[in-house]
């Protein structure tokens, strides 16, 4: 989908530059701060007072990565419950609280504490731990880096898809920006009724 935006944003805006960068992941949004990037596209979970979540371009399923030979690998659905029997990472230093919550929920739904145990050093540490059986990880379909031969992913069943979208520091809003914002929502506009 960011193929498509960037795509159609070009033809749209000739004169625009569009250079991608991959952030650090364990502290998002550290570019947009430095006004390194523009637009940041990240989960639009943000509750950050700096920086505004504009249109999400997609939205990703939500799957827990386990080790082939987890108990759970063969089945066809879990629920959030399923999680609190087992660890999973703790949130990383400078990544954002309210991201971490809504990727690995602090309860379940019926108050059960997911146990946050293992430390995140980086995530290649991260997702070894998962594939040797160690914890299991929350995440969203279709990221490369969860995608592994050592690894299953399972739909989670009682959380909703993740709205993956363009996020900006307010104060660098722009004709740029508000441009690139709009290419987005007219590429979804089931997504936002007038």
């Amino acid at each position: 989908m960011l193929t498509r935006l960037l795509d159609e944003f070009t033809v749209r805006n000739p004169d625009c530059q569009v250079t991608l960068h991959v952030v650090e992941t364990r502290n998002p949004y550290a570019l947009l701060r430095s006004e390194d990037i523009d637009v940041l596209v990240s989960y639009l979970v943000v509750n950050q007072p700096d920086l505004t979540a504009g249109p999400a371009i997609e939205h990703r399923d939500r799957v827990l990565i386990m080790a082939r030979g987890h108990r759970l690998a063969g089945a066809r659905s879990v629920s959030v419950e399923d999680v609190a029997d087992e660890e999973v990472h703790e949130n990383a230093p400078g990544f954002p609280g309210e991201v971490y919550d809504a990727l690995v929920p602090p309860f379940t739904p019926s108050g059960r504490p997911i146990r946050r145990t293992y430390p995140w050093d980086d995530d290649e540490d991260v997702m070894t731990a998962v594939a040797r059986g160690r914890i299991l990880h929350p995440g969203c379909a279709g990221i490369p880096l969860l995608t592994r031969p050592d690894l299953v992913q399972v739909p989670i069943r009682d959380l909703p898809p993740m709205p993956v979208g363009l996020i900006w520091r307010t104060v660098h809003q722009n004709a740029r920006v508000r441009a690139l914002a709009a290419t987005a929502r007219s590429l979804n506009p089931a997504n936002y009724p007038s």
